[in-house]
């Protein structure tokens, strides 16, 4: 049996967002800077790329942005041949890497729903990466604990409620 999409959800064609991924990888090797970027798709054809590192205020901070917005024209200009419409590109600085961000307030919101409940709370599955980050923003939490648990490639974080017989260890429940 074959199920249709509905038509009111907007797709956009997979090779445009593989293609801007990559232009934005070459375009930034190309140029040298020491950055990092998260694509983040807005639409079909839309996309924001959010850049974190050393070198992103010397993109920003040039007389009047020049630089920042001939690198958004080029960007779109590129993205956009070959492809049916226009692709449009934002570009954001960031001070860190929103993942990062993202997990550390799942881990905390994992925390809070840990100590409400009174059970264990265990996160999807996550890459090596993203489990250590969830570990080291709540490895100085006085009422919970994490342990990871499972095998590759469905490991996963448990945020566990302190109990009585569970005291907090000197710096962190992370076995090392």
């Amino acid at each position: 049996m074959h199920v249709m999409a509905p038509a009111s959800r907007k797709r956009r064609p997979p090779k445009v967002e593989t293609l801007v991924r990559r232009l934005v990888a070459d375009v930034l090797q190309y140029l040298g800077v020491d950055v990092d970027f998260r694509l983040l798709p807005r639409g079909p054809y839309a996309f924001t790329v959010v850049l974190w590192g050393p070198d992103v205020d010397m993109l920003r901070k040039s007389s009047d942005e020049r630089i920042w917005n001939a690198l958004r024209f080029l960007l779109q200009q590129m993205a956009s041949r070959g492809v049916e419409r226009a692709v449009e590109i934002r570009l954001e600085a960031a001070a860190e890497d929103p993942r990062k961000l993202e997990l550390e307030a799942l881990a905390r919101r994992a925390a809070r729903e840990a100590l409400r409940r009174g059970k264990p709370v265990f996160l999807p599955p996550m890459s090596a990466w993203e489990r250590r980050i969830i570990h080291l923003t709540l490895q100085d939490h006085p009422q919970v604990y994490t342990r990871s648990q499972g095998r590759e490639p469905n490991r996963r974080v448990g945020v566990f409620p302190r109990t009585q017989n569970r005291p907090a260890r000197k710096g962190g429940d992370r076995k090392r």
